[in-house]
């Protein structure tokens, strides 16, 4: 529900973040061209613009003690990009990431976020769970991001052929800090999947994000830069993958969305 929504932006505020990204998550078998309900699918198009209609009513930002709107939403919220101070406006923007599993599951997602404004979307994110999915991820450049499930052990080999294939489409690797805090094992999985990952891309056009699924997964600004030193990154790496990096995506996915529309 957009309460919740509400209370993920004020908390977002209160922890000092100005930016936030409504995260669709959506596995690709019900991606379907065929399918006329996709037109107006109510995670593809109608509801972005309902959440920006009836939570966000003063032109896509939302002030502090805004919180009783109310709209329905299956998304979850990140943090993006740094404010100095906690009564700040927190501005917002739209991500779709698809779950995919083969390399038609890659082709199907492209044919359809490459149609006529994305979907209504600003960012695109692509999570591969197999070898040949992470592989065409790399090759392919429709997408903003490439995400991981990193609480979880990695099925299959990350190469450096791969990574360095996906840097030269200037899409940027995400790690989430969310399941580093839910249990000893997916925080196990979490370290040393980012440690791999750092590894490969050396630190370069990685960023850090929030997955939070409810209030308690949210952490500070301070925190999440603590977070991605113990992840492996330098300090000044861990600033720009709060800041800089997410900022850089978000304006990427825009001016990519105007393109399609």
């Amino acid at each position: 529900h957009a309460q919740n929504t509400a209370k993920h932006i004020e908390e977002a505020r209160r922890l000092g973040w100005r930016g936030v990204a409504f995260n669709v998550i959506l596995d690709a078998k019900d991606f379907s061209p065929r399918d006329p309900k996709l037109k107006t699918h109510h995670l593809m198009a109608s509801e972005p613009t309902r959440l920006r209609d009836e939570v966000f009513g003063n032109g896509g930002e939302i002030e502090g003690g805004d919180t009783k709107k109310r709209a329905e939403s299956e998304s979850e919220s990140e943090s993006v990009s740094v404010s100095e101070s906690s009564t700040a406006t927190v501005s917002h923007c739209y991500r779709l990431t698809a779950l995919v599993h083969s390399i038609q599951d890659v082709a199907r997602v492209g044919k359809l976020v490459n149609k006529k404004g994305r979907g209504g979307y600003d960012v695109i994110g692509l999570r591969p769970t197999t070898a040949e999915a992470f592989g065409k991820c790399c090759e392919v450049g429709y997408h903003d991001v490439l995400s991981l499930d990193v609480g979880h052990r990695v099925s299959f080999k990350i190469s450096l052929k791969h990574v360095q294939a996906c840097e030269r489409k200037g899409v940027a690797f995400e790690l989430c800090y969310a399941p580093s805090i839910r249990d000893q094992t997916a925080r196990r999985n979490t370290i040393a999947n980012a440690a791999e990952i750092l590894r490969l891309t050396r630190g370069r056009n990685v960023f850090l994000s929030s997955e939070a699924a409810s209030l308690i997964e949210l952490r500070g600004v301070h925190d999440v830069m603590n977070l991605g030193v113990l992840f492996g990154m330098k300090e000044n790496e861990a600033l720009a993958a709060i800041a800089k990096i997410p900022n850089a995506i978000v304006e990427r996915g825009r001016k990519r969305r105007k393109e399609k529309g």
